[in-house]
C-alpha cells in the first residue's frame, strides 16, 4: 500500500484540487466563472495529470514484476513471460508494435519491456 501511495499520492492530490478550484470559481464568480474554469482550466489539467499518471503506472507494474520475481524466483517468472511471448498471441504482438508516444504513455508494459525489466538488473 505504501508503494502505491508513493507513486500515485502526489498525482491523486492534484486530481482532488481540480474540483475544489471549480467549486471556488463557481462560488466566487457564479455559474459563468465555474463554466469558464471547467472548460479552460479543469479539462487541460486533467489531461496533463493523465499524461503524468500513465508512465507512473507502467513503472509501478514493472516494480511489481520484480517483486513477484523475488517471491517466486526470477527464472520462473522470466520463463513464464518467454512462454507467453512464444505463443504470439495477437494482443501481445499488437502491444509490441505501439509507436512513439503511445508506447510511452500506455499504462501497461508490453511483454518485451517486462522481459527486459527482469533481465536488466
Amino acid at each position: 500500500m505504501r508503494i502505491v501511495l508513493r507513486y500515485f499520492g502526489s498525482i491523486g492530490a492534484g486530481f482532488l484540487l481540480i474540483p475544489v478550484g471549480g467549486i471556488l470559481a463557481n462560488l466566487i464568480h457564479g455559474l459563468q466563472g465555474g463554466s469558464f474554469y471547467g472548460h479552460l482550466v479543469a479539462g487541460p489539467a486533467y489531461l496533463i495529470f493523465l499524461v503524468l499518471l500513465f508512465p507512473l503506472g507502467k513503472k509501478f507494474a514493472l516494480r511489481m514484476d520484480r517483486w513477484v520475481a523475488e517471491q517466486m524466483g526470477q527464472s520462473a517468472l522470466l520463463d513464464l513471460f518467454k512462454k507467453i511471448d512464444s505463443f504470439q498471441l495477437p494482443r501481445v504482438e499488437n502491444a509490441k508494435k505501439r509507436p512513439g508516444w503511445t508506447l510511452r504513455l500506455w499504462p501497461m508494459p508490453n511483454i518485451t519491456e517486462r522481459i527486459k525489466n527482469l533481465t536488466d538488473e
